[in-house]
């Protein structure tokens, strides 16, 4: 939270110096916390001052340059590995032992994202391909008012890892925009209430 200006703060604290001036009116007065001010005039009879106290950095990263440089090893090797994974790999490359969360600020801190990264296999076969082509030539003067939406396949890909972490760059594609393949991923199959086009066959 950023803390309040300095000139607010004498403000503050000189209506609270005026006869009469109750705390609470003088918070709603400056739209402040009435925790704030009674903190503030706290301060200013102890020390004197009603200046910012100093922050505090947090805590230093666990990784130096040469750690990020193993973790960006990691991540290239098995870019869909866990948060547990990464931590294992990176303790066997020999980083140091990680938290999980520590592990997900490290690789955010890198600017390694999720992205989607596995389509069905079957979409790059030859007959696919074909089937794929002839369907779109067929629908170009279809009505697509009248096509209906029929789930046929529904197949669990609980197992597979259906994302993978990857270089985010904030304008322009990611770094790595390839992706992998699973056996039969979920695809809507639709239909027109009158055939447009030959059904596969075998």
């Amino acid at each position: 939270m950023k803390a309040y200006s300095h000139d607010l703060r004498e403000r503050v604290a000189a209506a609270c110096a005026e006869s009469g001036a109750k705390i609470y009116q003088v918070a709603a007065r400056f739209s402040v916390s009435l925790s704030f001010t009674d903190k503030l005039l706290r301060r200013q009879r102890t020390s004197g001052s009603v200046a910012e106290l100093p922050r505090h950095p947090g805590p230093a990263p666990r990784l130096d340059a040469a750690g990020d440089q193993r973790l960006l090893a990691c991540l290239r090797a098995q870019p869909d590995a866990t948060l547990a994974e990464i931590g294992q790999a990176l303790v066997a490359a020999g980083g140091p032992s990680l938290q999980r969360t520590a592990v997900w600020q490290a690789v955010e801190r890198l600017g390694w994202g999720r992205k989607k990264s596995v389509h069905a296999a079957e979409r790059d076969t030859k007959r696919v391909v074909a089937l794929r082509r002839l369907f779109v030539e067929a629908i170009q003067e279809e009505d697509v008012a009248h096509f209906v939406f029929v789930d046929e396949t529904s197949t669990n890909l609980t197992y597979c890892r259906l994302t993978r972490r990857t270089l985010i760059r904030l304008n322009g594609p990611s770094a790595s925009s390839k992706s992998g393949c699973a056996p039969r991923k979920y695809v809507p199959a639709m239909r027109s209430k009158k055939p447009c086009w030959p059904p596969p066959h075998g």
